[in-house]
């Protein structure tokens, strides 16, 4: 199986108007999925004037990359893939932006010219400024330029700027709760839900557990949308989430069962091709609940028993061994989860380089 063929059989439309990208070795939910100029997605789903501050006009040559994107929350999350190598992504949460294609001496280039949330231009292409040619990006316009006879070879105009307006009040309605665990393979991810957290209309108790705070203008549609572009093999949903079924509940996560193989023999391309790493990455997402959750236990063990030495009282000396008793057992219990989170990521790491 080629790489064009896995990726495009991979892109699966949805009754809801979404496509499930069910790659091995990250899958996920969004509503446009676009590759080698072809568009894939479902009951046409895709309009121009659904995604205003996202444009893909002049996207028409092969540059062997994949782009999905959804719109939620008043931003467009974008996921580029580099066809040649999967398992690599480039994460942006953007307001506003254009991705185009372009040719220059019988090769393909794209450029990705946005602005993020703190309205900032921004470009990412794999056009590299070299002794032939250079790029700029001024006054709205990218040029690439000859330099050696310093003339304009291609040029686009980008409009940007379309600033949309957000109203301040809004009324909660009901919250739901998501435990969205830190992945170990992606740095682009992890930066990502920073910008989640620091920006959208969300609150956090600890690392990477979202509260949606479900506001009259926030639709589930939204929050849906979210979650699915985070990731199956990142999130974790509580109870009341149950329609988004195709991921790890609460419930399943706290089955507490995980067995690690004590051998594994990869195919050639574990990457795109071996049924088994969707176990994997499941298992991982398990595991790495399981730590966190025993390192909060952990910490109000430790803050339980230092309470207790505060109150200086013989007759809680009982509660304050009991406490170091159980603080014991789960640092061995926490130590355990570790070692096996992390010997099941060396594992991985190792197939996949």
């Amino acid at each position: 199986m080629d790489i064009s063929t896995f990726i495009s059989s991979s892109i699966i439309p949805q009754q809801n108007d979404t496509c499930l990208i069910s790659f091995p070795s990250f899958s996920w939910f969004c509503e446009t999925a676009l590759y080698q100029n072809k568009l894939t997605i479902s009951n046409s789903y895709w309009k121009k004037e659904l995604f205003p501050h996202f444009r893909t006009t002049d996207f028409n040559h092969d540059v062997h990359i994949a782009v999905f994107a959804s719109n939620f929350f008043w931003y467009v999350g974008v996921r580029i893939i580099d066809s040649n190598s999967i398992y690599q992504e480039k994460l942006f949460l953007i307001e506003e932006g254009e991705i185009f294609s372009f040719f220059l001496k019988g090769d393909s280039y794209f450029a990705f010219i946005y602005t993020n949330f703190d309205w900032e231009k921004c470009i990412y292409t794999n056009l590299q400024s070299d002794t032939i040619f250079f790029w700029k990006f001024e006054n709205n316009i990218f040029s690439v330029f000859n330099s050696l006879t310093e003339i304009v070879v291609f040029e686009k105009k980008i409009p940007l700027g379309n600033k949309k307006f957000i109203s301040s009040k809004k009324e909660v309605l009901d919250t739901y709760t998501l435990w969205c665990m830190e992945d170990p393979f992606s740095e682009e991810f992890n930066i990502f839900l920073e910008i989640c957290i620091q920006k959208f209309w969300l609150t956090h108790t600890q690392k990477w557990v979202f509260h949606f705070l479900n506001f009259k203008n926030i639709t589930i549609s939204e929050i849906y949308l979210f979650i699915g572009f985070m990731g199956k093999y990142n999130c974790i949903i509580s109870d009341d989430l149950l329609w988004l079924s195709w991921y790890i509940t609460l419930e399943k996560a706290w089955d507490n069962s995980f067995n690690l193989p004590e051998t594994f023999i990869s195919s050639e391309n574990i990457e795109f091709l071996d049924p088994r790493w969707e176990k994997f990455r499941t298992g991982l997402l398990e595991i790495s609940y399981m730590e966190y959750l025993l390192s909060i236990h952990i910490e109000l063990l430790k803050w339980g028993m230092e309470s207790i030495e505060k109150l200086q009282n013989e007759q809680i000396v009982f509660q304050h061994k009991r406490l170091e008793l159980t603080l014991f057992d789960a640092e061995i219990l926490y130590t355990k989860y570790q070692k096996q989170k992390q010997f099941l990521i060396n594992i991985l790491k190792q197939k996949i380089s």
